[in-house]
């Protein structure tokens, strides 16, 4: 299978572009939004927003690239960052996540000197200077269930981020270090004073209060199962609050492509 990702030229509108190197990239350094930064001795940060969704916030302590629908407005008290790649002066860290309502891919990898790179498409991480290559491994994933699961991509030695994901990269003897990805948290769980207990009780009283309220409603209840997570945890309330307790199976014939 040949796959040769172009660069989608609606999407120039909405990008980021993070990259760890120990020199400049001038095919970077053209885009009218890329910014150069000096972070370390023989390391340089190069940073490229679309400055619509996506902005860059430059201060003594940290350089922060991050996504948002108020990425262009001066106050964003109540905002929502939906992708964030925050690098820590002071620790010469890079610290990346994605919150659990994006779904903006962020694709990472590390290149042969050691510097790193994350971005949203690509195209862009081809145009840094990373090679592209299809990785056949990922073929029987793709075949039977027409997805590929995060970390993983089609291309070799590239990852991406998964939903509330969370990625650190570290400078440690003049290379970095990419750490494993953490998920399940959004970025703003650690300053809540919610515990995760509190959380899940809460979801879960909401859910069995909803699908209670049918059973007064009609006098028999169905639940269609996908066989996901979702209408597994569904299926299971009503089970035990409205007694639908019969399971039907069918299967669809598909049509042929001809």
């Amino acid at each position: 299978m040949a796959v040769r990702p172009e660069f989608d030229r609606n999407a120039q509108e909405t990008m980021l572009l993070v990259a760890i190197t120990r020199s400049s990239i001038p095919q970077l350094l053209r885009h009218h939004s890329s910014q150069q930064f000096s972070i370390a001795p023989g390391w340089l940060l190069t940073c490229v927003t679309d400055n619509f969704l996506f902005r860059l916030d430059v201060s003594d302590q940290e350089i922060t690239g991050s996504e948002s629908l108020m990425a262009s407005s001066e106050n964003r008290d109540h905002d929502v960052m939906f992708v964030a790649a925050r690098f820590l002066r002071n620790h010469n860290t890079l610290q990346v996540s994605k919150h659990s309502v994006s779904g903006r891919p962020i694709y990472y990898c590390a290149d042969t000197n050691g510097g790193f790179f994350l971005s949203t498409h690509i195209a862009m991480l081809r145009q840094a200077g990373i090679a592209i290559e299809e990785d056949p491994d990922v073929l029987p994933e793709l075949l039977t269930y027409r997805v590929i699961s995060p970390p993983r991509t089609l291309y070799r030695h590239v990852r991406q981020l998964q939903l509330a994901g969370q990625l650190v990269v570290r400078l440690k003897n003049d290379s970095w270090v990419v750490s494993d990805p953490h998920v399940g948290c959004d970025p703003e769980a650690a300053t809540t004073a919610r515990s995760e207990e509190e959380v899940v009780g809460e979801v879960a009283h909401v859910l069995n209060k909803s699908i209670a309220k049918l059973g007064s409603a009609v006098p028999r209840v169905a639940t269609l199962l996908s066989g996901g997570v979702d209408s597994s945890i569904l299926g299971t309330i009503a089970r035990d609050r409205l007694s639908a307790f019969g399971t039907t199976s069918s299967a669809l014939q598909e049509r042929s492509a001809e």
